[in-house]
């Protein structure tokens, strides 16, 4: 592991070329993400732009898609440290 790995393993952070590569989107679309306010927060060095791992899972959990009992598709959001369905996803 190299010096800068290492420290970004450390304080818990990755590089936006792993996370695309992790969530399956081009470098690319995450930059359109930032620009339309989407997506996770990020930090930047410099040029450099990285995710928080702590962002990242607190994304996930917040805009996750659950089946209601119908097996619809329902956005849900955290409220109150509980998920909430709040609209329904056509």
């Amino acid at each position: 592991m190299t010096l800068g790995a290492d420290i970004r393993d450390q304080i818990g952070i990755i590089t936006e070329a792993e996370f695309a590569e992790a969530i399956g989107v081009r470098v690319e679309t995450l930059a359109t993400w930032r620009t339309e306010r989407r997506g996770p927060d990020y930090v930047k060095f410099g040029k450099s732009v990285f995710y928080c791992v702590d962002h990242i899972q607190r994304y996930a959990t917040e805009n996750a898609i659950r089946l209601d009992e119908a097996g619809i598709e329902r956005a849900v959001e955290l409220e109150r440290d509980r998920l909430v369905p709040t609209r329904h996803l056509e």
